[in-house]
Parts: C-alpha cells; sequence; structure tokens
C-alpha cells in the first residue's frame, strides 16, 4: 500500500513538473511572441519612415524642378517685356504725352454741337 501511494505521489509529482514546465514554455513563448510583435512593429515603422522619407525628397527634388521650370519662363518673360520696353519707350512716352495733351473726343463733340 504504501508503494501504492508512493507511485501516486511520484506520478503526481511528476506531473506537476510537466505541468510547470509546460506553463513555463507558455510563458516563455507569449514573451517571444511579444517581442516578436515589437520587432515586427518596428521594422514596419522604419520601412513606413524610410518610404516617407524617400518620398519627401522625391516631391522636394520635383517641386524644385517644377520651380526652376516656372522660374525660367518668368526670367524670360520678364526679359521680352524689358527688351520690349527698350524697343517702344520712346514711343509709348510719346503717344502718352500726345494723348494727354490732346483735347478729349467727347469734349470736341460737346463744342461742336453747342
Amino acid at each position: 500500500m504504501e508503494d501504492m501511494i508512493r507511485r501516486i505521489v511520484e506520478v503526481d509529482r511528476r506531473a506537476q513538473q510537466v505541468l510547470d514546465k509546460a506553463q513555463q514554455e507558455k510563458l516563455e513563448a507569449e514573451e517571444q511572441i511579444g517581442k516578436k510583435v515589437t520587432q515586427l512593429r518596428e521594422n514596419y515603422l522604419d520601412q513606413a519612415r524610410r518610404r516617407i522619407q524617400i518620398d519627401t525628397e522625391n516631391d522636394r527634388t520635383l517641386f524644385e524642378q517644377r520651380w526652376k521650370k516656372r522660374q525660367k519662363y518668368f526670367d524670360a518673360q520678364a526679359k521680352r517685356l524689358q527688351e520690349r520696353y527698350a524697343e517702344k519707350h520712346d514711343a509709348w512716352l510719346e503717344t502718352l504725352v500726345a494723348t494727354a495733351l490732346s483735347e478729349p473726343q467727347n469734349e470736341k463733340a460737346k463744342d461742336h454741337g453747342a
């Protein structure tokens, strides 16, 4: 009878050891899963940050190219206007002075009608 009780106690002790080991393995697995999830999240965030940085640099480059193109266009327009001004300045000035000094058309019509 004592031998049977010893066996039961021994089986119970071994079962408890197996349960303890299984519980320990479960805790270790949960910890590893948690670490893996954290690592995956960090990797994903790093990749996302790199993509954002690359996209930002690409956008900046694109906008700079557009700005240079636009600036070239505006510079060409300004040059054209300056050239036109240099060519026509005297004629425009004469026209303005002549118009300012001449009698307005409406005034002439009123004087002739009276």
